[in-house]
Order: structure tokens, then C-alpha cells, then sequence
């Protein structure tokens, strides 16, 4: 996608089995939501994580180390690598496919990333998509 693309946020069209689907850029009120779910999603894996340390007897200032670094990443969402995560990519692609596809819910985005050939697709489409801020900046 071009820059003239990117800050029209239009959107790119992805082929997944042989279906086109409008994946449009994350709007203001996306990327609120986005932060949300990350700072949801951050908390259950660490008081999952926190959990099973404890159980495994690690030392309080491991686990207290495993806190400070969620209250970091919840801060600064935009810096968390959320694309190692299936369950943040599936949700960063249906907000972006939401506006032009409102029928497709979570789950089908989450059948759509189990084809391994889709994954590196979709995944590369959401880099290309929301890098609008880095390639404005050089401009």
C-alpha cells in the first residue's frame, strides 16, 4: 500500500479461501479498543503466569519483577509486541475487517488464522496496514 493510501486509510483487499475481504486501517475508537483488550489480555497472562510461579515456589521478588514488567507493558501498549500473540492478532483483524464485514465474528477470524498460509498473510497485511504513523513521520 502506498502512503497516499495509508492516509486515506483505505482499505487493502485480503484473499483468505478464495473469499476477498476488506481489512481497513484501525480507526481512534479501534485502537481504544485494541488498548483495552491488550490491557485485559496482559493481566490474565500474567496473574496466569504469577500463578503458576507461585505454585512452583518461585521467590515474591520474581513475581513481584513479573508485575512491574504487565504494569509497564499496560502502559505502553503500543510498544507490546501484540503480534506474538494469536489471540491479539485475531482481534486486531476483526476490528479492522468489522466496518466492511460485520457478519464475520471473532471465531471465524480465529478458523481464518488456522490455515498456516493465511497467518503470514494476515499478519503481514496488519504490519503494512497500521504503519500509517511511521511513514507520516517521514514524510
Amino acid at each position: 500500500m502506498d502512503t497516499l493510501g495509508k492516509l486515506t486509510a483505505a482499505p487493502i483487499t485480503l484473499e483468505l479461501g478464495g473469499r476477498q475481504y476488506d481489512l481497513t486501517p484501525l480507526g481512534m475508537v479501534d485502537h481504544a479498543q485494541f488498548k483495552r483488550f491488550l490491557k485485559g489480555f496482559i493481566a490474565k497472562e500474567t496473574t496466569d503466569a504469577a500463578e503458576a510461579m507461585k505454585n512452583a515456589d518461585a521467590p515474591d521478588d520474581e513475581i513481584k519483577r513479573l508485575w512491574e514488567m504487565a504494569r509497564w507493558n499496560m502502559e505502553h501498549t503500543g510498544q507490546y509486541n501484540y503480534l506474538e500473540h494469536v489471540e491479539c492478532i485475531v482481534e486486531s483483524v476483526w476490528l479492522g475487517l468489522r466496518k466492511a464485514h460485520p457478519e464475520v465474528t471473532r471465531e471465524q477470524v480465529g478458523e481464518m488464522l488456522l490455515a498456516e498460509e493465511n497467518l503470514q498473510k494476515i499478519v503481514e497485511t496488519e504490519e503494512e496496514l497500521n504503519t500509517i504513523e511511521d511513514e507520516t513521520k517521514k514524510a
